[in-house]
């Protein structure tokens, strides 16, 4: 049996805490941050939004197909997108400067 169920309640109860200091205190990132290096997990927010903005190249509404839920989500739309653009060119920048490369799957 191993440690795998007592490893899947501590990530599960700090996903679980990580969401309740997210939605209820948006200061509490240092909080977040010891909770995760405790258990010797990285914490990724995810969103629609992150969906595709995480890459070098940050999807073009337009091309999106019809099918895409993107296509349709007020996320995407203009003008609700460019605040996101905007905040995806500071991580860009950020992530320039630590050596890091975005990734994503779109």
């Amino acid at each position: 049996m191993g440690h795998f169920p007592f490893r899947r309640s501590l990530l599960c109860s700090a996903t679980c805490r990580a969401k309740r200091i997210l939605s209820l205190d948006q200061t509490s990132d240092q909080e977040l941050v010891q909770i995760c290096q405790e258990l010797g997990v990285a914490f990724v927010a995810h969103s629609l939004l992150g969906r595709g903005m995480l890459v070098d190249q940050a999807p073009d509404p337009t091309r999106f197909v019809a099918k895409d839920f993107c296509k349709f989500n007020l996320r995407f739309l203009t003008p609700n997108i460019r605040p996101s653009l905007n905040r995806l060119l500071k991580c860009k920048a950020y992530a320039a400067a630590q050596r890091y490369r975005l990734e994503g799957c779109r």
